[in-house]
């Protein structure tokens, strides 16, 4: 199966990148209008962001949620959006279906997403695994308390993020 195929791909890789900065680190992947998360290796700190885990329609208030609908093509996320409806409160930028298509465009155009969640207290930022199977839309997420992070630690961390993803996607191709 491509997602137990992509998990393997991807333990080795999470496991260095939370070694690497401490924080929790998610898998996740878009399957039948669902955020499946298939992996998750949570930070060590007493104080840690946790991630919603399972099956979930948690796709407007997640970063990897965000990224994975991103990756979806138009008639995609047109179906998602008829079964889901727009955002609303859940993604306040992009409340309705307009701003919605363009708030995912400039995800996949910037190839990231960040967001802060309760109150600003966690951020969390998300990339796409480009394994070259537009069937299986995948997402590599990192969740951490804001307070860690300034913004040069920050784009520490979404430079390690994305080489994470990468290192997952060469994995990936390894096996096949």
């Amino acid at each position: 199966r491509l997602a137990d195929r992509l998990r393997q791909a991807a333990e080795e890789p999470m496991l260095r990148l939370r070694d690497e900065v401490n924080e929790t680190v998610q898998l996740a992947i878009y399957r039948n209008g669902h955020r499946h998360t298939l992996l998750s290796v949570e930070s060590t700190h007493v104080l840690r962001a946790a991630t919603p885990s399972g099956c979930d329609t948690h796709f407007y208030d997640t970063a990897t949620g965000r990224v994975l609908l991103a990756e979806l093509d138009a008639a995609g996320l047109a179906a998602h959006v008829a079964d889901l409806g727009a955002p609303g409160d859940r993604w306040p930028e992009a409340r309705t279906a307009a701003p919605l298509r363009r708030a995912l465009d400039a995800i996949r155009a910037q190839g990231w997403a960040r967001l802060e969640k309760s109150a600003g207290q966690v951020a969390a930022q998300a990339v796409p695994i480009r394994i070259g199977l537009p069937e299986l839309p995948a997402a590599l997420g990192m969740y951490y308390p804001a307070l860690r992070w300034d913004a040069a630690g920050e784009g520490r961390l979404h430079g390690s993020l994305t080489a994470a993803a990468e290192a997952i996607a060469a994995a990936f191709a390894a096996h096949q």
